[in-house]
């Protein structure tokens, strides 16, 4: 609540801070005073940011056509345990077969037929 009857007060007096100074700077700021602050960053200031790629929460993942897509890791890890390796997602429709013929003991002829209905 009073966070919202002195909205504009706050905002007047920041404003003019936080126009004199990057993000980082003001990050770096921050860190130094021992306030949790944190810069909210773009998908490509993310990428690039050096504490990402210091982790390898990032991985390339090459793709059909030659091209390779960044995908994020898990964002945790454990000591003594290898990351899983970032994979694509499945193509649609591609654990039809293992879902519907496994799991749920659809029979073949009913997935083909199912298929030549167009349902899957």
């Amino acid at each position: 609540e009073i966070s919202a009857k002195f909205a504009e007060e706050v905002d007047a007096l920041l404003r003019p801070l936080l126009a004199r100074h990057t993000k980082d700077e003001l990050f770096d700021l921050a860190q130094h005073w021992g306030y949790p602050l944190a810069p909210l960053r773009t998908i490509a200031e993310a990428v690039a940011e050096p504490q990402f790629a210091h982790r390898g929460f990032f991985a390339e993942l090459p793709v059909p056509g030659g091209a390779t897509l960044c995908l994020p890791n898990l964002p945790y890890r454990f000591s003594g345990w290898p990351r899983p390796p970032v994979r694509p997602a499945p193509a649609l429709g591609a654990d039809n077969a293992r879902i519907l013929g496994g799991r749920l003991a659809r029979s073949p002829e009913t997935l083909e037929r199912l298929v030549a209905q167009g349902v899957i």
